[in-house]
């Protein structure tokens, strides 16, 4: 879980390194980038959050332990920041024009 979960934290900060370097460049497919990098964020996020808990067990649970609060974080990330399906309206959007 752990070599998973570290390869799919790497996938997405070079996808945001991407998307930022077309952003800076003012490249017409930043906003497709922006977007994929954004939806998928929130599901690793989530995927890595849901295996820290399941690592961890019982202690996963308990307030007294930083993991319980990065799940509620990346749960609570998903629904402020937009939800998936927007971002994938986003993408194919961007793809089609």
């Amino acid at each position: 879980l752990l070599a998973e979960m570290a390869a799919k934290i790497e996938a997405v900060r070079q996808l945001l390194y991407k998307a930022c370097t077309e952003m800076d460049k003012g490249s017409k497919g930043a906003i497709r980038l922006g977007a994929m990098a954004k939806s998928f964020a929130c599901n690793v996020a989530m995927d890595v959050s849901v295996n820290s808990v399941q690592i961890f067990g019982a202690y996963g649970v308990s307030k007294e332990y930083p993991v319980s609060r990065y799940y509620r974080n990346a749960k609570l990330v998903s629904l402020i920041e937009g939800t998936s399906d927007m971002q994938k309206r986003t993408i194919a959007q961007e793809i089609i024009s």
